[in-house]
């Protein structure tokens, strides 16, 4: 986390003075919490009394807005997809390949900043490990939230525009989670989770293209740095 503002050079010097500030750890760390708890099953469930006032969509009224959502359960709302949506949203601002250079960056400054592997973690916590819901809807998104998080890690191990170090603990991520799942898989049957598993162990072992590369940062044109 960065507060950052644009500045000037002037007679006078820098204007503003204080352009820049890294966030507090603790700040960092309450917002992450903060952030996550908006994905929780209970918060994205969507209450049968509100499911209930809306009907399919009518014959001819396809394209009467923008402002649909997208969904998989044609006729009907597709509220797991809803949830989905907005998870990603989340999963897509944490997962953010600059912020997480930004923050391992400002780790290497000084320790006390949360590293990026600590915001894989905490959403890995929250997705994986915690005890899944007794209730099936709350389940059910809990599924497709680990789905959607393998999905969004392996798209940012592939990022070629993402740092090797983003890249790195991503990667790392992934095959911690695959071996996790094979172990799991080997004393309790689950159909959600051996298509996750052997999805991971395809882009792990097979990836799109054999070898992603960061490029290294042009240098910067006209004269050279320092003259």
């Amino acid at each position: 986390g960065l507060y950052f503002t644009y500045a000037v050079k002037t007679g006078n010097g820098v204007d503003p003075i204080k352009y820049r500030g890294i966030v507090t750890p603790e700040r960092q760390r309450e917002a992450l919490n903060v952030v996550l708890s908006t994905i929780k099953p209970a918060e994205l469930a969507m209450p049968k009394q509100i499911t209930d006032l809306i009907p399919p969509r009518a014959t001819g009224y396809d394209d009467g807005t923008g402002e649909y959502f997208a969904k998989r359960t044609e006729p009907v709302l597709d509220t797991i997809g809803m949830a989905m949506i907005a998870t990603d949203l989340v999963y897509n601002g944490l997962l953010h390949p600059q912020r997480a250079a930004r923050m391992i960056e400002f780790n290497a400054q000084d320790k006390k900043y949360p590293h990026f592997k600590e915001v894989v973690d905490a959403m890995i916590q929250q997705i994986w490990k915690n005890p899944m819901p007794t209730d099936n809807y709350h389940s059910a998104i809990i599924g497709a939230q680990q789905n959607l998080l393998a999905q969004r890690l392996m798209d940012l191990t592939a990022d070629s525009n993402a740092s090797p170090q983003v890249r790195a603990v991503s990667n790392e991520a992934l095959h911690q989670l695959n071996e996790s799942l094979k172990v799991s898989l080997k004393t309790k049957a689950n159909a959600q989770h051996r298509l996750i598993q052997q999805d991971i162990e395809r882009f792990l072992t097979r990836p799109d293209a054999p070898r992603q590369r960061t490029p290294v940062l042009p240098l910067p044109q006209g004269e050279p740095i320092g003259n």
